[in-house]
């Protein structure tokens, strides 16, 4: 076995791939070797760790403690015998391949694809990643290359490899006990932020960036907030309402990127967020300022059961049904419930398994959209600076799990206004909130005897607000083409791309996608960015415009 270890990456192989790696990267791992790596940021012993520290956590400790460790993360233990795990949700990528006694394991999935010789593309990963928006069930657009999930690690002994499948994740606790535990651990991770930090604050209208602001407030965080919008938008307003009862004044957030307008820049975007990710890119550009901190909450979607996808049934009308694509994701390999749904359906609402759906539906969501969307966004954005999640917690999943709440309550948001009550005070719970109201029907809420403007839209007669100031910080990336026909190719956004030979060729390739490319509902230019960051990830791991190793 050996190991390859890059500022930005790692790579473990068994020996039979050394022909496939230079010598210069590779780092032999025989008898005796050592090796504890940490990439990403946790939260151990009421500190903040982070790989821009240049510090790194106990990682036996962490690895003792999986199944409450908060953060997105991987580490790497090199002993007698090779583990490697990530945060317990499986946000912090992690992709395998793994064939009799060959094995490639890396943090990127173009590393996996630039060391494989003999590879197929998996037809049906790319139709998910249109449908989608992601790929599904861990796969990747490569044929028997993976993505570690939630509740994974892997262990390496004697050539010998095994995916390890934690399944006992759940505590059996009363859900006021719960609250209180989850509450006091995100005021420790609050503390902990802000001994070492003074952070803008990601502030909108709903409840997940107020859960993350109720954490900071309770540790007496009087920092700067940041909303996007302008004008008369709900969201804006309320946010503005929050920070004004609280004496917060509007920061300044930092975008590390680049305009994409060439399809250098296109690619290197496509790599940095590992080919998972097909919109909606920012902070993937090169340089770094460790000074800059943000905190954002948007794994506070957990505990509002988010996470059922809509099938897009007229991307792909002459392949497959909806009834057929169903039943092909429908289920977790028996690891954690016997069925998870796409999307709630009526023989799931059935009170009798009303519980485990909903948490279907949110494991379906963090190992899926999530992971490719939040996950990819939190590894790429802290290579840069510091952005931190307060609301990213494995006990969510209890809270959820012994909650006595019907769906559509939870999905109201009745657990994050639980939590923020717990975390700091009545009074922040029960201020308004942005496109809907909380629960009227909460216990601690009904024996209230004061007017709750919670339970009401927020519809001001009078305020315009200006836009918020975004520092916008562009530096040309460092890039390794073999290509030159496509190095000097530019555009004017994503549908230019399609006058390219190679985009040309991939359609004649794979017809399929001429039909997901014509359909007449949706958003045509979101839709077009999706193929266009599929076609790049099919044209790199096949080495035609991309050199990686």
């Amino acid at each position: 076995m050996f190991l390859i270890k890059q500022k930005d990456f790692f790579v473990i192989c068994s020996d039979d791939y050394s022909n496939s790696v230079s010598e210069r990267y590779r780092i032999d791992t025989d008898s005796g070797f050592n090796e504890k790596s940490f990439m990403g940021y946790c939260f151990q012993d009421n500190r903040l760790f982070h790989e821009l520290y240049n510090e790194i956590p106990d990682i036996s400790a962490l690895e003792d403690t999986y199944y409450y460790n908060c953060g997105v993360f991987c580490a790497i233990i090199i002993e007698k015998s090779t583990r490697i795990f990530t945060d317990p949700m499986g946000q912090y990528p992690v992709f395998y391949y793994h064939n009799g006694n060959s094995f490639i394991v890396s943090n990127n999935f173009f590393a996996i694809s630039s060391i494989l010789n003999n590879k197929n593309i998996n037809i049906d990963c790319m139709v998910d990643y249109v449908t989608y928006l992601s790929p599904l069930k861990q796969e990747t657009i490569l044929e028997n290359v993976y993505r570690l999930s939630s509740y994974q690690s892997i262990k390496i002994k004697n050539e010998s490899f095994l995916v390890v499948k934690h399944n006992n994740y759940l505590l059996d606790l009363d859900y006021n006990e719960l609250l209180n535990i989850t509450a006091n651990r995100m005021k420790l991770r609050a503390k902990a932020l802000l001994e070492k930090h003074k952070p803008v604050c990601h502030l909108t209208g709903g409840g997940d960036s107020r859960l993350a602001l109720a954490s900071l407030l309770s540790s007496g965080f009087e920092g700067n907030v940041f909303s996007y919008g302008d004008g008369r938008s709900e969201d804006r307003l309320i946010s503005n309402l929050v920070a004004t009862t609280y004496n917060l004044t509007p920061g300044t957030v930092k975008k590390f990127g680049l305009h994409v307008n060439d399809l250098k820049k296109y690619v290197n975007m496509v790599v940095a967020f590992n080919g998972i990710k097909s919109a909606h890119f920012s902070n993937w550009g090169s340089g770094s300022d460790k000074g800059y901190c943000e905190v954002t909450g948007y794994f506070g979607e957990i505990i509002k059961g988010f996470g059922s996808i809509n099938f897009k049934k007229d991307k792909f009308p002459s392949r497959i049904s909806y009834h057929d694509y169903y039943r092909k994701h429908s289920n977790f390999d028996g690891d954690i419930f016997d069925q998870a749904d796409l999307r709630v359906t009526e023989e799931l609402r059935d009170k009798q398994h009303f519980d485990s759906s909903i948490l279907n539906n949110i494991l379906f969501y963090l190992r899926n959209r999530c992971s490719s969307h939040c996950g990819m966004h939190s590894v790429v954005s802290n290579r840069r600076f510091i952005s931190i999640d307060l609301d990213y917690d494995p006990l969510l999943l209890s809270l959820v799990n012994s909650c006595k709440y019907s769906e559509a309550h939870i999905k109201a948001g009745a657990i994050t206004v639980d939590l923020i009550k717990t975390i700091h005070s009545t009074k922040l719970a029960t201020l308004p909130y942005q496109g809907r109201v909380i629960p009227k029907f909460t216990k601690w809420i009904k024996d209230l005897d004061i007017p709750l403007s919670c339970t009401e839209r927020y519809n001001p007669e009078h305020e315009m607000l200006e836009k918020m100031k975004v520092d916008h910080i562009y530096k040309e990336p460092d890039l390794n083409f073999n290509k030159l026909g496509v190095e000097n190719y530019r555009f004017n956004g994503p549908t230019a791309l399609y006058q390219s030979p190679h985009f040309l060729k991939f359609y004649q390739d794979y017809p399929v996608f001429l039909s997901a490319l014509s359909a007449k509902k949706g958003d045509k230019r979101f839709e077009l960015t999706t193929l266009s960051s599929l076609i790049v990830c099919e044209l790199i791991t096949k080495k035609e415009i991309y050199s990686f190793l």
